[in-house]
This record gives C-alpha cells, structure tokens and sequence, in this order.
C-alpha cells in the first residue's frame, strides 16, 4: 500500500502539513491557450511559491506579485486570464485594487479574492467591489487549482 500524498496548505500562521488520498486533476485542456496565465498576488513568500508550483506543474504561466502595487503593474502588461489576489483585513490598498483592476487594467479577467479570514463582511465586501469568487485560507493548491481552472474554462 503507497502512503498518503503529502499536501502543503498555506495558512495564516505559515505552511500546514497533510494526508490526503486527493488525486490531483488533470491539466489543463489545450484550448485555454494564451489566456492561461494567472496573476498571483500574496504577501506570504511560502504561499506565493506553493500556489505558483501548484499552477506551473499543471501548464498554466504564473506571473507573481508580493503586492497588489505590483500587480496593478503587472496586470497591464502581462493580461493574465484569472488574478488570484490576497486581501489581507488591514491592507486597505489592496481592497481598492480589486476597483482598479476590474475597471481599467483587466475589466473581463476575474478575480478570487484570497483571505485569511472567513468573516462574511469581508466576503460580502470583496464580491461588492468585483471578485468574482471569495476564498478562504488555508486553502490547499489542488483546491486554488480547481477554482482557477473553472474561470479559465468557463
């Protein structure tokens, strides 16, 4: 009998350790194309690299930012098909980039906003400005994975 896959999760108070029987899925259809570059911001460097490996290993380009100044830039030159963004609770900048992203650098492309807390006013406000999906961490990189994929299918 093979052991468990072991599963990193990126949480708030660093990388989390576990078992899993999870498959991973299988990567992405060939007809994605150029639009299949994700724009990753987290200001955790554990999260940005597992998230990104996570995405490279199943074909997708991984363009990443440790800021949203950074992925504001990055946004308008690269013309990634999904931005994962964190929204940390006390990063108001970060809160206003996802206006700015969504009405002048990528109006069509979606952004899931990423966060370490799952209170229903941030959710409730990440939708209102224009995520197109809330997500809550620890989240591991097969499920950041599947949400990604089904914008870049859909």
């Amino acid at each position: 009998m093979q052991p468990a896959p072991i599963l990193l999760f990126p949480g708030r108070r660093g990388i989390k350790v576990g078992y899993s029987s999870v498959s991973f899925p299988a990567p992405l259809s060939p007809h994605v194309g150029k639009h299949a570059t994700v724009l990753l911001v987290d200001s955790h460097e554990d999260s940005r690299l597992i998230y990104a490996a996570a995405l490279r290993h199943h074909g997708l380009e991984v363009q990443v930012a440790e800021s949203a100044q950074r992925a504001l830039a990055l946004a308008r030159s690269k013309r990634p098909g999904v931005v994962v963004l964190e929204l940390p609770p006390a990063a108001p900048f970060a809160w206003a980039s996802i206006e700015t992203l969504r009405g002048r650098h990528a109006p069509h492309v979606p952004v899931l906003g990423l966060s370490t807390t799952g209170l229903r006013e941030h959710r409730e406000r990440a939708l209102r400005l224009g995520c197109a999906e809330f997500l809550v961490k620890p989240l591991g990189p097969v499920e950041l994975l599947a949400h990604v994929r089904r914008f870049l299918n859909g």
